[in-house]
């Protein structure tokens, strides 16, 4: 693919999240109606969610009609497979948006087969009322815009300094580590929104970042972004127990296709940050392997729920 077709494709992006991120700040203080998707009431939905959503296919559909989309709100997977598939979160974060907290996105990926080739990531800014976008393409490096495209600057911290990174929730319970990984740690934050996360690891506010289980839409924009930023991706092979070089999502071939609805089963775990930072948690962190555990936590959800 040349690459100012790439670069069209990038822009595009950038500006279809630019402008779905207004539609959700003007959401933003208004009265919201709320739905749940049948998961135990864990995953809220709003108008906003919708809205951002329908627009986003909407000018994804007018501007490349030949490409597949997946998208968090699809409630019928499509089974056709095409060379290039846009894969959104149209608002990341909805808990924090209900709530009134300015911390949430838009995640917009495209992938070349199964491989993240953009990303586009709207998150709202104390400095810029209207918002800002990060975005990339395979090759051409990270930009940031809000009105007009300019680059990112970033900070980065040695690993004698005490770091910023972002855990999970239930961190603990869901990896295992070495006392001198735990000590390296630093200041943990969980923001409830891994498109916000993102955002800042790779504009160097955040040292590192660490997910566990998250869907393909909250992070193929973000795994492309901060590879173009400079920073390292790894995410956990179960099958060697260790982490390695993150290239694609699923498909074991470079040149295989994925369908939408085999990508939306990737539930991966990523390690993402300056090399240094990332090499030195690598060494010491695994996942627990609790299959026990998880299924007595969802036998009593369901019981919860039910009763």
């Amino acid at each position: 693919m040349e690459n100012d077709d790439l670069k069209a494709i990038e822009n595009a992006a950038a500006e279809i999240a630019f402008n779905a991120g207004g539609l959700l700040l003007n959401h933003f203080t208004q009265t919201l109606a709320v739905e749940y998707k049948e998961d135990y009431q864990k995953s809220p939905v709003t108008e906003a969610d919708l809205a951002s959503d329908k627009y986003i296919k909407r000018q994804i559909g007018l501007r490349f009609p030949h490409h597949a989309i997946l998208s968090e709100e699809d409630t019928e997977t499509e089974e056709t497979s095409a060379e290039f598939t846009w894969v959104i979160d149209p608002l990341d974060g909805t808990t924090n948006f209900m709530h009134g907290i300015p911390i949430f996105g838009i995640c917009i990926a495209v992938l070349k087969n199964s491989r993240p080739v953009v990303g586009a990531i709207f998150t709202p800014s104390i400095n810029h009322p209207k918002g800002l976008v990060l975005h990339a393409s395979l090759g051409n490096g990270i930009n940031q815009s809000y009105m007009k495209g300019s680059k990112t600057t970033k900070n980065s911290t040695s690993m004698d300094e005490r770091a910023i990174s972002s855990m999970p929730a239930h961190f603990p319970n869901m990896f295992k580590y070495r006392i001198g990984t735990w000590l390296k740690l630093g200041d943990v934050r969980s923001l409830g929104s891994v498109a916000y996360e993102m955002a800042l690891v790779s504009q160097g506010n955040f040292d590192f970042v660490v997910f566990n289980g998250p869907h393909i839409w909250d992070v193929a924009a973000g795994v492309l972004i901060a590879r173009e930023s400079g920073l390292i991706v790894y995410e956990f092979d179960s099958s060697s127990n260790k982490w390695a070089n993150f290239y694609q999502f699923n498909s074991s071939s470079k040149e295989e296709l994925s369908s939408p609805s085999q990508l939306r089963k990737w539930r991966g775990a990523l390690l993402i940050g300056e090399k240094s930072h990332v090499d030195f948690m690598a060494k010491g962190m695994r996942i627990k392997k609790n299959k026990i555990r998880r299924l007595i936590r969802k036998v009593q959800r369901k019981w919860l729920y039910k009763s």
